[in-house]
Order: structure tokens, then C-alpha cells, then sequence
């Protein structure tokens, strides 16, 4: 419960989603504004690209899935 999946902009997954009680991230679309809120920057890259570098160094760190 709580939980927050990350996808882009193609994939409709709100109601798969739903029944995990899970939520959502898509990056905002380029097209409505011509530059991010701050808000959005932090939300969309600032905040989850730094835990996607962690998870990704881990698995090649810990070579999880080597096997």
C-alpha cells in the first residue's frame, strides 16, 4: 500500500495498478508546457532517478542477476 510504479508515457496501467493499491509516475508531457514546473522536476527526475542509479548500481554490484 503506498506504492509507486514508474513508467513512461505509453504504458495505461492505472487500472492493473489499482488493484495492488499501487500508483502511477509518468513523466508530465513536453507538449503542454514548454518548460517542467519545479515541482515536476523534483517529482519526476530530481527525487526517482537517484533510487532507479542505486537499484541499477546494486544489481551489477551484487550481480543479482547473474545466475
Amino acid at each position: 500500500m503506498g506504492d509507486q510504479v514508474m513508467a513512461d508515457r505509453g504504458f495505461k496501467i492505472e487500472d492493473l495498478l489499482g488493484f495492488y493499491q499501487c500508483t502511477l509516475a509518468i513523466p508530465p508531457s513536453y507538449h503542454s508546457t514548454l518548460q517542467m514546473s519545479e515541482k515536476d522536476v523534483w517529482e519526476t527526475i530530481g527525487n526517482i532517478t537517484i533510487y532507479v542509479e542505486i537499484s541499477i548500481r546494486r544489481l551489477k554490484e551484487y550481480q543479482i542477476l547473474n545466475n
